[in-house]
């Protein structure tokens, strides 16, 4: 530091910073709440609809369009979704990361590979690399809609049935608790029945609970007019809200790594401001301390300077 002007000046930049980082923590703790309660709405729905999907899931029974492999991947679509503002620590970082390395692998497998991205950060960075997204949703992380998720589902649907696209994986921020984040890939596309196999799927009630007075009948569930009718219609339903799901999650784990990276910048500003007011004093004190040396100094000159000629004249 060169003095005490200055020392001051850095002060107080680092409290009026503190200020901004302190007033950004107590916002995202406020949006926590409100993400999460949207998460909590969300998942009544699709547990039930999980629950539909198992009671149809029949290991013998025909395939359907949605979750039939395609002979040939040549086709690849990446979802990937991130924040539109920054200040979130290493959120965006471990997703791009995560995304960047999918991309690179469908690319050295020969895969054409199509970009749906959501959040600012994502169509920055990807633009950035020279990729042009197919879709690009901005100004809704904080906030998402069903009807960005349903745009993404159609597309996914049209063109998987079109047998112009034969893949797709969504890679996010899984937000599992207050502290914990994991970036996580899916593969969306095909639909993998498998995963509703009713041996390892737990049922808490709703629309796949047990009425005990049907106990003693046996038999298939019938379908109007065929089982493959309803899952055609029932499977693009489930992808626009697992897709929505992803993105309400995401945007809780957005709030909660910003809360993080705020609380932890507003320590570390609480930190420099202690060395700097404590730099400050002892610079302070030296700078007092050398006035008061050199009024000292100059009065013991004095006394010398005129001492002496006072006894010449007496």
């Amino acid at each position: 530091m060169g003095n005490l002007h200055d020392i001051s000046r850095r002060i107080s930049s680092v409290a009026s910073t503190r200020k901004i980082t302190s007033t950004m923590e107590m916002v995202a703790k406020t949006k926590i709440y409100r993400s999460q309660r949207r998460v909590s709405r969300a998942e009544p729905y699709a547990r039930v609809m999980r629950e539909m999907l198992t009671n149809m899931a029949e290991e013998y029974a025909d395939p359907v369009p949605l979750a039939t492999p395609h002979d040939d991947i040549r086709h690849s679509a990446i979802i990937v979704i991130t924040s539109d503002r920054g200040l979130c620590g290493h959120f965006n970082n471990d997703v791009l990361r995560l995304a960047e390395k999918r991309v690179r692998t469908c690319e050295q497998e020969g895969k054409q590979v199509s970009l749906i991205l959501c959040g600012k950060v994502a169509v920055n960075f990807f633009k950035h690399k020279g990729y042009t997204p197919i879709q690009s949703f901005i100004d809704q992380s904080a906030s998402p809609t069903i009807e960005q998720a349903d745009a993404i589902a159609d597309y996914l649907v049209e063109y998987y049935l079109a047998n112009e696209l034969d893949e797709a994986f969504a890679l996010y921020n899984h937000h599992h608790g207050i502290l914990s984040q994991t970036p996580v890939e899916w593969r969306l596309m095909p639909i993998d029945m498998a995963a509703f196999d009713p041996h390892h799927v737990r049922f808490s009630g709703g629309i796949s609970e047990k009425d005990p007075r049907l106990k003693n009948l046996t038999g298939r569930i019938n379908y109007e007019p065929n089982r493959a009718y309803v899952l055609e219609r029932l499977l693009p339903e489930y992808l626009a809200g697992y897709l929505y799901y992803m993105l309400i999650n995401s945007a809780a784990g957005e709030q909660v790594a910003r809360q993080i990276a705020m609380r932890s910048a507003t320590d570390n500003a609480d930190d420099i401001l202690s060395e700097l007011h404590l730099l400050y004093n002892h610079m302070r004190q030296d700078a007092i301390t050398t006035e008061l040396n050199e009024i000292v100094g100059g009065e013991d000159a004095l006394e010398d300077t005129f001492v002496p000629r006072a006894r010449k004249f007496f």
